[in-house]
């Protein structure tokens, strides 16, 4: 059977889009598909991902722009995909796809696929940096085959830019590799290793600490949690470079003993839980893989009703939505579930049951490969009767 050679480009990167890209290439047919990546020299999905079947190659590929080095990048791109016979180009995110697209072009590889993981209209980003993104976007859409989004929401932004898009956009929802659940904790044990008290009542955030995963909404609401439940602790797990600015701010808010800065973490299965609340205050999110991994794990989630997020909650069933932004009323659902033990169970084991019924990690991998397949077809590369079952 001949294999079809997929080349996906990275720029550096944690969180979501990692573990999205991390997933492909461990669950794909690899009988069909043979993935290669183009990515950062120092990045952990290289250390993830060294296996004998995948072809890994260190590219000097920056989250910003630098011309300089952008042009040498798409250089050696254009090389790698002439040199590795490169059928598909995958790119993840806009950087990744602006540098992916134009090395497509200039290598004549046959289709060029864009997977769309965040928003760009976010508040924190600059005007003139979003109308650029947009822009470069539009630029270069002729030669795009396939475009992604990780939710409707996302896909419908994408529709408002682009306008038309026809059959080329495609929402595939993230997926969670359930087996990674399947542990047993110690939690009074885990709570001692990240320095939390043992008997005490956890209330947690996973993300990145940059601004737009709105870390600084769960410290400004936990004056008013604590108020009711005195002996709550919060928990951070995450790094970025709001870190020493939020340690300030939990120490202005009188937080200094309330609050754990646990840093970054591989064992989010192990110590989700130990958490009695999973909080995500993010004021934007194309489809958060914390929200699915915290449903994966039964916890009952408060979120900011942002994005794709109401695409993985519904309020009251499967997890509590509040406006995005408001702290106070944040602070309020919080202090629900811990007043509410069966209400915590109820949101948690409803979470648990969407995620294996909806959001699989197979069913990911399956639709992207059924992606590849349609494409293949369409540039003659394969027939309609070698289709892949989804």
């Amino acid at each position: 059977m001949q294999k079809f050679n997929i080349l996906h480009i990275l720029r550096p990167v944690k969180g979501g889009m990692k573990d999205h890209v991390s997933s492909l290439f461990k669950f794909i047919n690899s009988k069909k598909f043979s993935l290669k990546l183009a990515c950062p020299p120092d990045g952990s999905l290289i250390s993830e991902l060294k296996l004998p079947h995948i072809k890994i190659f260190p590219v000097d590929i920056r989250g910003e722009f630098a011309p300089l080095v952008d042009w040498k990048t798409v250089g050696e791109l254009t090389r790698i995909i002439q040199h590795n016979r490169i059928h598909i180009v995958h790119a993840h995110g806009i950087k990744a796809g602006t540098l992916g697209r134009i090395a497509a072009r200039r290598a004549g590889a046959p289709a060029f696929i864009a997977t769309v993981h965040n928003f760009i209209n976010c508040e924190k980003t600059p005007s003139w940096k979003k109308a650029l993104y947009i822009k470069l976007e539009r630029e270069l859409w002729r030669g795009t085959d396939g475009l992604v989004a990780v939710s409707n929401a996302l896909a419908e932004q994408l529709k408002k830019y682009y306008g038309s898009t026809g059959s080329r956009l495609v929402t595939i929802y993230n997926g969670i590799d359930l087996e990674r659940f399947k542990c047993i904790v110690d939690c009074a044990e885990k709570r001692r290793e990240l320095g939390l008290r043992t008997t005490d009542p956890v209330v947690g955030v996973v993300a990145r600490l940059v601004p737009e995963k709105g870390v600084s909404a769960l410290l400004k609401a936990a004056p008013q949690i604590l108020e009711k439940f005195p002996r709550v602790q919060f928990l951070i797990v995450g790094e970025g470079p709001l870190r020493k600015e939020l340690e300030a701010e939990s120490v202005k808010l009188g937080l200094k003993d309330k609050t754990v800065f646990a840093g970054f973490r591989h064992d989010v299965p192990k110590f989700l839980p130990l958490v009695n609340v999973l909080v995500v205050p993010s004021f934007s999110e194309g489809l958060s893989i914390v929200t699915l991994e915290g449903m994966a794990a039964r916890r009952p989630i408060v979120a900011f009703e942002t994005g794709g997020i109401p695409e993985l909650l519904v309020h009251g069933e499967t997890g509590l939505l509040v406006p995005k932004g408001d702290y106070y009323r944040l602070g309020r659902a919080v202090i629900n579930i811990l007043e509410h033990p069966m209400l915590a169970e109820h949101l948690g084991c409803n979470a648990r049951n969407v995620v294996e019924e909806n959001f699989q990690v197979e069913g990911m991998v399956r639709k992207t490969e059924k992606l590849y397949e349609d494409i293949l077809i369409e540039k003659g590369f394969m027939f309609e009767s070698s289709g892949i079952e989804c």
